[in-house]
C-alpha cells in the first residue's frame, strides 16, 4: 500500500496518525520538523504527505513551496492538516495557490481523512478506490 509522509511536530497526535492510517493499510512515515519533512519527502519520494503549517525551522508554507518547486517532488500530492487553517497566511485558498491537493482543520476525524487521501491518491494513480474502514 502507499506511503504516507506526516509532517507534524506534536508526537501524541503522530502516534494516533500513524495507528489509524495504518488500520487502513497505509506504510507511514514521519518528521517532526518542517526541514526533516521536506529532506525526507526528498529523499523518501512518499506517495502523499500530510503536512501542519506550524512547524519547527521551516513552517509548513514554507515546506510547501519547496516542495512544489522541486523537480521531483512537486508530483507528490499534499495534504494540509492543521489547527490554524484560514487564520493569517493559512487559507484554503493560499493553501490551495501554492498547489496542495486538500486542506482539512484539526481536529480531524480519521474517516474524513483517510477519505481525502484516498482521493488524492485516486488523482495522482487515476484510480478510484477507497480503502474500507479498518476493523474494530
Amino acid at each position: 500500500m502507499a506511503t504516507i509522509l506526516c509532517i507534524e511536530d506534536d508526537v501524541d497526535l503522530q502516534d494516533v496518525v500513524n495507528i489509524a492510517l495504518k488500520g487502513y493499510g497505509y506504510n507511514v512515515e514521519r518528521a517532526f520538523t518542517g526541514e526533516d519533512g521536506y529532506e525526507k519527502a526528498v529523499s523518501l519520494k512518499p506517495e502523499l504527505i500530510l503536512l501542519d503549517m506550524m512547524l519547527p525551522t521551516l513552517n509548513g508554507l514554507e515546506v510547501l513551496k519547496m516542495l512544489k518547486d522541486h523537480e521531483t517532488a512537486r508530483r507528490i500530492p499534499v495534504v494540509v492538516v492543521s489547527a490554524f487553517y484560514g487564520e493569517g497566511p493559512f487559507t484554503h485558498e493560499s493553501i490551495t495557490k501554492l498547489g496542495a491537493a486538500a486542506s482539512l482543520q484539526k481536529p480531524v476525524r480519521f474517516d474524513e481523512l483517510a477519505a481525502v487521501i484516498a482521493h488524492a491518491l485516486a488523482q495522482v494513480n487515476g484510480a478510484s478506490s477507497i480503502p474500507a474502514a479498518p476493523a474494530r
